[in-house]
């Protein structure tokens, strides 16, 4: 490439120098000598190509581990999230679990009391305490309550699960 401002003389040196757009940076013979620029900020052509190649290179690298080491750590947050989710999910099923067999047991409880004649003076002071719990209805309309909270709780769940 000939000089923008000496025609007849090839580009042979770029200079390095800290300024920007004041001065000429491609310059050939004559412009170093009009440049006025220390000899240590002019290199030649063939330098200035390596020097670029060396920081774009070292810059590639240095992008590739950093998103390599954020892609690893974004997977690390995924993973740990999903552990959690997984763990919310199996204590939400288990305590789910727990209180039909709860509520299955108490049930079986008072089937068994009405269905088996069972003499009062014989039965625990919880059972009595549930027994006249539910001749005031409190403890009914409480079951139904907690009934009918976790089967649409339970119901939310499920839909949420499958999405």
């Amino acid at each position: 490439m000939n000089c923008y401002y000496h025609i007849h003389n090839q580009v042979t040196t770029i200079c390095i120098a800290p300024h920007q757009f004041q001065c000429q940076r491609k310059l050939c013979a004559e412009c170093q000598d009009e440049h006025g620029v220390d000899a240590q900020h002019m290199v030649s052509i063939k330098k200035f190509k390596q020097m670029v190649k060396q920081k774009l290179g070292d810059a590639q690298l240095d992008q590739k581990y950093q998103i390599a080491s954020q892609k690893a750590k974004f997977k690390s947050v995924i993973s740990s999230t999903q552990n959690m989710l997984k763990q919310f999910w199996e204590e939400l099923s288990e305590a789910i679990r727990w209180i039909y067999e709860e509520i299955e047991i108490e049930v079986n409880s008072f089937n068994n009391i009405i269905n088996e004649d069972v003499n009062p003076t014989e039965l625990s002071n919880t059972e009595i305490e549930q027994l006249v719990q539910m001749g005031h209805r409190k403890n009914i309309r409480c079951q139904e309550r907690f009934e009918k909270f976790y089967s649409v709780k339970v119901r939310k769940d499920v839909e949420f699960s499958k999405q």
